[in-house]
């Protein structure tokens, strides 16, 4: 009772205020008023109250709702995790987990995260990112910086990013100032993907500088898509605007950007994403701007979808539009999806689209499918929809599906089916799957069946491992699913996994079972990982346990894994593990690994270690790697050092790389440093590479920089690249770019390929090009590739071959 009328004076309050602070608003703008406006900070505070009281009422409610269903404390998490585990359905295990871990009080989160830490994967996970989460939205700075404790690794990572977010969301600045004092390396990278992935969808321009400023660490190169995707949500004339210009600029990896835009603009506003796109000037921008309107609209009318990308030219881009729309058409009309594929003519078109539907083909007619199958000519289609026709059968009926496959003609489609039927057996009931293996004809090859049989059983125990193998042949694949054997071991009792593993026959089973499980042990018990590492008898693949052991081991504790691999025994293991932490090493200390390198065993290993931690250095500081490697100008390795060092740099600052590497003496150094120079420069703006390339003198060095150009150029934009090579005196250098565009066009834009075909030097050469770019074209575009052929200059036999096949 007390609380009922706490609650409805705090509601009364609230109304109160509410009027109140409306009264005021309204006073302030209605016309003729005498009174005077009440000034705008009079306005805030009257609604900074209200706010407060919602706030406060709204966390009394929520306390109190989570007090009604009970706290939960940190001593007993994992007994409540496994509680669920055990009596919860799968399909609400996950539900479960987060309204646990909202349970948790606030103020014992530290020691909730230490519990959720030692739990197995893969709710640990799911438990870790809600209680980091709930944590950084009360504490973010406390809340990273416990994360940042954690183990292992994946726990780490988990808690930081989910951490990283919230605190993104709440005060970037404070989140950017904190992070950039952390030490490089892959946990700072990651840091900086959650800090971007935080403050996407409310400053996209901030985080669109952020990528800029880290672009070329490795967790974050591939962030740019995602935020032109939430800035077009939320501002979609502005991210179009600036994606026609950010495009060009950043490689071909992120040359899709234009397409994100459009189709996160249409799926809100069709009508004016479709104005925007079709007013664009012709060219790359404006094709993949239609493509993915073409499958926007698919969503709404996909026969007039299919009108216009029918309209593109031919090449991928209409392959793909058609693809995508058959594809989404499928979902909601899959009977007139199948028959305009049908009624295609034979060929490469006809064959995609059928692809694209033999997924679903099983989903929404499967006596049709099955008949299907019967009926095809043996072949990657009619094994694909097998397996998708027995995987569906076996959800509602596995023996029935699994008398289904069996009585297929003994091809590859009856052993996918056979092992989809019993793969999707053993979700439901993994024993009565096994038994039916057991069952099967001995011509069946039980290895693929019993690697997916070991992933559907959950935690398997050891002898359940041992009568797996007995039913699998020797080779390959029986050595993976040794090696998933013990990965399901490992998540169930990790002594027992290592136990098992050293049951096995021989030392090859024993290096193919550690071999997926050294990555996890590494992490949460090196030492025991590397007493398990060297009981392995040794061989060539033990030495690779080592190498990866290292690696692991030293991303946690590098000085540990030092200590341990300068206790081993001279030879290639001890080496192997030496450059794999070097290589680790280097991700946080450069320098220190460059030292580390320096003192190891001269040779092409050492080397390439050295190479590429020049190359590490140089994403965040080339002046100070190159002053390093300047040291030893004379080392075998300084030309490959110098020629990454300025690879990397060009990506941030290719001006800067450009008038460094022009700077150097001339020979086969500054030959390399220049063409990794244009290799990046034109990833990222090739007009501008090609402009710089063309001032070269005469020689090797133009003829292969100019082909380096246009061979990125072409795969990007193969248009402009033809019309810069229209600009180019003849000389060998644009005999090489030709060639180049030739290579690059034949397979994607066989119309523009043969325009530059008479440019060719060697009559020869342009007869066998010409003859095979024929031959392509005739499989994507059968009109236009005939027509060309009889206009050609082709010799007459060869015209004859190609028009009768």
């Amino acid at each position: 009772m007390r609380m009922k009328k706490k609650t409805l004076i705090l509601g009364l309050c609230l109304f109160v205020l509410g009027t109140f602070a409306g009264w005021m608003a309204h006073r302030a703008t209605t016309p003729g008023s005498k009174s005077p406006a009440p000034s705008v900070s009079r306005i805030l505070f009257a609604t900074n109250v209200v706010s407060s009281v919602q706030n406060r009422l709204t966390t009394q409610v929520s306390s109190n709702r989570t007090a009604s269903a009970g706290l939960v404390g940190a001593a007993e998490l994992r007994v409540q995790v496994g509680h669920i585990i055990q009596t919860t359905p799968e399909h609400k295990r996950r539900e479960a987990i987060l309204e646990l871990a909202d349970r948790v009080p606030l103020s014992e989160i530290p020691q909730a995260l230490a519990e959720a830490a030692r739990l197995t994967p893969p709710w640990r996970y799911e438990l870790v990112n809600r209680l980091a989460s709930r944590w950084a939205e009360a504490d973010p700075a406390a809340a990273t910086q416990q994360a940042m404790a954690m183990a292992p690794n994946e726990i780490r990572h988990s808690a930081l990013n989910s951490a990283m977010r919230i605190w993104a969301q709440q005060d970037p600045a404070a989140a950017l100032d904190w992070l950039e004092k952390q030490p490089m390396g892959d946990t700072r990278y990651m840091l900086m993907n959650a800090l971007i992935q935080g403050v996407a969808s409310s400053q996209p321009q901030y985080a669109l500088d952020l990528w800029e400023r880290s672009r070329n660490q490795g967790h974050v190169r591939h962030m740019i898509g995602m935020i032109f995707r939430e800035w077009a949500q939320v501002d979609p004339v502005a991210a179009a605007a600036k994606v026609l210009d950010y495009s060009r600029r950043v490689g071909r990896e992120n040359d899709n950007l234009v397409s994100v835009v459009v189709e996160s603009w249409a799926s809100r506003d069709l009508a004016a994403a479709t104005q925007w796109a079709t007013a664009l000037p012709e060219g790359q921008d404006k094709k993949l701007a239609l493509v993915a309107l073409s499958r926007q609209t698919a969503m709404m009318d996909p026969k007039a979808a299919l009108q216009f990308a029918e309209s593109l030219p031919p090449g991928q881009l209409k392959r793909q539009a058609l693809e995508s729309i058959v594809s989404e058409w499928s979902r909601s009309n899959f009977p007139d999806a199948l028959a305009y594929s049908r009624s295609l003519p034979e060929g490469a078109a006809k064959r995609q689209l059928m692809n694209s539907l033999l997924y679903r083909w099983a989903e929404v007619d499967l006596q049709g499918a099955a008949a299907q199958v019967q009926a095809m000519t043996p072949g990657n289609q009619q094994a694909q929809l097998a397996q998708n026709v027995a995987r569906q059968w076996a959800q509602s009926d596995p023996a029935g599906a699994l008398a289904w496959a069996q009585s297929l003609p003994p091809t590859r489609s009856r052993q996918e089916a056979i092992q989809s039927a019993v793969s999707t057996w053993a979700q439901a009931d993994p024993q009565t799957a096994l038994a039916a293996l057991q069952n099967l004809p001995p011509e069946i090859n039980r290895a693929n069946i019993v690697g997916s049989l070991v992933h559907s059983l959950g935690n398997i125990d050891a002898a359940t491992a041992n009568t797996l193998i007995q039913h699998l042949p020797s080779g390959n694949s029986r050595d993976y699913v040794y090696g998933s054997i013990a990965n399901q071991l490992a998540q169930r009792d990790l002594d027992e996994a290592i136990n098992w593993i050293k049951t096995l026959p021989t030392s090859a089973n024993q290096v193919s079972a550690t071999r997926n499980l050294i990555w996890q042990l590494g992490r949460e018990n090196p030492e025991k990982a590397a007493e398990l590492v060297q009981s392995i008898p040794n061989n060539r693949g033990r030495d690779e346990l080592i190498g990866s052991l290292a690696s692991t081991w030293a991303d946690s504790d590098p000085t540990g894994a030092q200590q341990w691999v300068q206790q081993l025994p001279e030879g290639s293991g001890k080496q192997r593990a030496l450059q794999s932490i070097v290589n680790q090493v280097a991700q946080n200390d450069p320098k220190g690994a460059a030292e580390m390198a320096i003192n190891m065993s001269s040779g092409s290993s050492q080397n390439q270690l050295l190479s590429s931690i020049a190359s590490q250095w140089a994403s965040f500081d080339p002046q100070g790697a190159l002053a390093w490697i300047n040291q030893t100008p004379q080392a075998a390795w300084f030309n490959d050092a110098v020629a990454n060092i300025a690879s990397t740099w060009a990506r941030q600052s290719p001006q800067e790389a450009a008038k460094y590497v022009a700077s150097l003496p001339s020979g086969e150094g500054q030959n390399r440093a220049v063409l990794s120079v244009v290799s990046s420069w034109t990833s990222t703006e090739p007009q501008t590479a090609a402009a710089w390339v063309a001032q070269f003198p005469s020689g090797d060095l133009r003829n292969n920089a100019t082909r380096n150009v246009v061979q990125q150029w072409a795969h990007n934009d193969v248009e402009a690249a033809s019309k810069w090579i229209a600009t180019l005196p003849e000389d060998p250098s644009r005999a090489q770019a030709v060639e180049a565009l030739v290579n690059v066009a034949s397979h994607e834009r066989p119309e523009i390929a043969v325009q530059w075909l008479d440019s060719l030097p060697n009559q020869n050469a342009r007869n066998s090009r010409a003859e095979m770019i024929a031959h392509r074209w005739l499989q994507t575009d059968e009109n236009a590739a005939r027509a060309w052929i009889n206009q050609s200059s082709l010799p007459a036999e060869t015209k004859t071959r190609l028009l009768t096949r």
